[in-house]
């Protein structure tokens, strides 16, 4: 499979002034399988739902098909977090 599904870039996530999520960059590759661990408080569901739509970054682009998550229109992003399952 070719082209990339999902990328972060320069995501940051805080939450009562607090850095909960900060990722540089990642791709994930159309078909590619990805682990995701750490401990208790790490980030890990945090990550899933930038990646899903379902919490606005602080800072930083999500990309769907290279497609910014936040140039789609609410109803778009509605039919989209639909279509997602974690």
């Amino acid at each position: 499979m070719s082209g990339v599904s999902l990328e972060l870039e320069s995501i940051t996530v805080l939450r009562a002034g607090r850095h909960i999520l900060d990722v540089d960059k990642l791709s994930i590759q159309a078909g590619q399988f990805v682990n995701i661990i750490g401990t208790n408080g790490a980030g890990k569901t945090t990550l899933l739902k930038v990646l899903c739509g379902l919490i606005k970054p602080s800072s930083g682009k999500v990309f769907f098909d290279n497609i910014a998550l936040t140039s789609l229109s609410s109803w778009t992003r509605t039919n989209l977090k639909k279509q997602i399952g974690y």
